[in-house]
């Protein structure tokens, strides 16, 4: 979980009116009193958070109650949908919950993280006894690895360039479908839910920079998913875990993973959800599913779910890919990531469906060449599969038709005399800068021709590209294991009533030193980093993204504002107070957080 709504249960106390407080939190209190202590407050927080007192609260609580709390308590970040006035529900009264309303108006209710361990086998309880069915159907065995050639299958097609944008910046309509015939991400729900599973698979992606975003589509780094293949399977597959849950809803951890252990291989009804949550809750039990946490499916008009059922890994090994005299290819769905990406080098995939469909492609092998791998290495591999002697034959045939010719856009260096170049090879300080060139004849291109010359070779049915040509820029390295990154919360805890509300004074809120986020031109930015910094305020702001720097948005406490003709903010970012600068022109909205 990553919700700093509410630290502690000391501070939501605290953030109370002190009437509210004696009168519904310290019922044993003097009347007469109304003037909070820190150690009155202190010594009443530890007496209600002992476990005993935590769990006899919550059992006072009528039955509709205590499941509503816990699932407020499973649902963490996302927390639960509330109608009602907050200040007149049983459940908001018992201090065990918290509300909070969002810019929209939407009250939802949370948990407070330092009681859950206490509760949690109560609330694992409750929602056991509403939601659990019969076992009809047991789930079927699934390879626990399937998840890791999900994620491959998107690095190769970012390595094909077929991860596509669109100019609002969502995936294309032929990406999007394209992702859902080659990724297993939830059977009866892949048509029906948008692009949410291929979004998060590309976010892991993009976090662990596998994928790198352009403007107009993801392409592939080839040394990020090198290190990641490195990497055992069992360790990428709880890190891709743990992305999970931080990106899909910021559900508690432990208590989703012990509720669907101590469910007995029961299926779970997502009917258990209250209606408003129910979409929300199922779209994050189809990332669990994508994760390789449960099984779900449909059972009549709902959805229900179960702990995943995997098989021994080890008892899948020596798959190979099954390469026909008709270059087409049925590659197991249990096979290694190493060979199912290897086959994206020679080849398209096609469809999933118990076994990935592909066929070897010509034009693919000519944009590997193009890329920098060596076709040695394909042929290798084809060898490996026990590949047939005509697709051998044709294959080497298509790498010979690639080295025939190219054109370069590198600096060249000629040496017309024998004498030269034999100083050129024994010189080393410029020997070692250089690399011999192999050919039988070098044409200059007559300048301004360039083009032209390009559009005769491809008439003529030759690929003018070098080998190595299209290599990927490079792309930093990642720092480090993923760190979900720092936001605005999106609610605000309620601590009184609106009938207890002061009326608003003259404020700053309706202005631009207000906390809402606002669009606002440079000038007008440097105003309010400027009146932050002389108040001691926090800035909240929207950051549309710089190099080392990704697009979020951002709580930071400013140090300074340096104006010229790129101005930059540096301050200390929440809650890790590490130092960054940012271009103030890529703040596109920003506010002002009180103190």
């Amino acid at each position: 979980m990553k919700n700093n709504i509410v630290s502690r249960f000391s501070e939501y106390i605290r953030l109370l009116p002190s009437a509210w407080v004696f009168a519904h939190f310290l019922e044993d209190a003097e009347s007469s009193r109304r003037i909070l202590s820190s150690s009155k407050i202190a010594q009443a927080v530890s007496e209600f958070s002992r476990p005993e007192s935590l769990k006899k609260k919550y059992l006072e609580l009528s039955p509709r109650d205590r499941l509503r709390c816990a699932l407020a308590y499973l649902m963490g970040d996302t927390g639960l949908y509330l109608e009602q006035d907050p200040f007149t529900d049983p459940l908001i009264l018992s201090f065990l919950v918290f509300g909070a309303r969002n810019q929209a108006g939407v009250v939802r209710v949370f948990g407070f993280d330092e009681f859950e361990p206490a509760l949690r086998e109560l609330f694992i309880t409750t929602i056991l006894e509403v939601s659990a069915g019969d076992v009809e159907t047991p789930p079927l065995p699934q390879w626990p690895w399937r998840v890791l050639n999900d994620i491959t299958v998107l690095a190769a097609l970012g390595s094909q360039k077929q991860l596509k944008k669109k100019k609002s910046g969502g995936l294309t309509r032929g990406t999007s479908s394209q992702i859902k015939k080659l990724i297993d991400s939830g059977s009866q729900f892949k048509t029906e839910n948008g692009d949410s599973i291929a979004k998060l698979g590309i976010s892991y992606c993009t976090a662990r920079r596998i994928l790198y975003e352009t403007e107009q589509e993801y392409l592939f780094n080839k040394a990020a998913f090198e290190s990641w293949l490195s990497e055992t399977s069992q360790k990428r597959v709880e890190d891709l875990i743990e992305f999970t849950f931080d990106e899909a809803g910021g559900w508690r951890r432990e208590l989703f993973l012990e509720l669907i252990d101590k469910s007995g291989g029961k299926w779970l009804k997502t009917s258990v959800f209250p209606p408003q949550d129910r979409p929300g809750a199922v779209e994050t039990l189809r990332a669990f599913r994508f994760a390789g946490l449960i099984d779900l499916k449909k059972k009549g008009s709902e959805a229900v779910f179960t702990k995943v059922h995997t098989i021994n890994p080890d008892s899948v090994s020596n798959l190979r890919v099954v390469i026909p005299a008709d270059f087409t290819a049925i590659i197991p769905q249990e096979i290694d990531s190493l060979n199912l990406f290897r086959f994206t080098q020679a080849g398209v995939l096609s469809s999933l469906d118990r076994v990935y469909k592909g066929k070897i492609d010509k034009s693919v092998l000519s944009d590997t060449l193009s890329s920098g791998v060596e076709g040695e290495i394909i042929l290798q591999w084809l060898a490996k599969c026990n590949a047939p002697l005509n697709v051998m034959e044709t294959v080497r045939e298509w790498l010979r038709e690639f080295s025939r010719l190219y054109i370069t856009e590198r600096c060249l260096l000629v040496s017309n005399e024998k004498k030269v170049t034999s100083q050129i090879e024994s010189f080393e300080p410029l020997r070692s800068l250089l690399e011999p060139l192999s050919a039988d004849t070098v044409y200059v291109i007559k300048k301004g021709f360039e083009g032209r010359a390009r559009e005769v070779l491809s008439g003529l049915g030759f690929d003018y590209r070098m080998p190595g040509q299209d290599r990927p820029p490079s792309v930093p390295e990642d720092t480090g294991f993923y760190e979900p990154p720092v936001s605005l919360p999106e609610f605000y805890p309620l601590v009184q009533p609106d009938y207890a509300q002061p009326e608003p004074s003259v404020q700053m809120r309706s202005t631009k030193y207000g906390r809402e986020l606002k669009k606002l031109e440079t000038s007008e930015l440097v105003h309010v980093i400027d009146y932050a910094i002389l108040t001691g305020q926090q800035l909240v702001f929207e950051y549309m993204g710089s190099p080392y720097i990704k697009q979020n948005t951002y709580i930071i406490s400013p140090l300074s504002c340096q104006k010229g003709i790129e101005p930059m903010l540096e301050g200390e970012v929440s809650p890790n107070r590490s130092k960054k600068q940012f271009y103030i022109r890529k703040i596109s909205r920003i506010g002002v957080l009180p103190k």
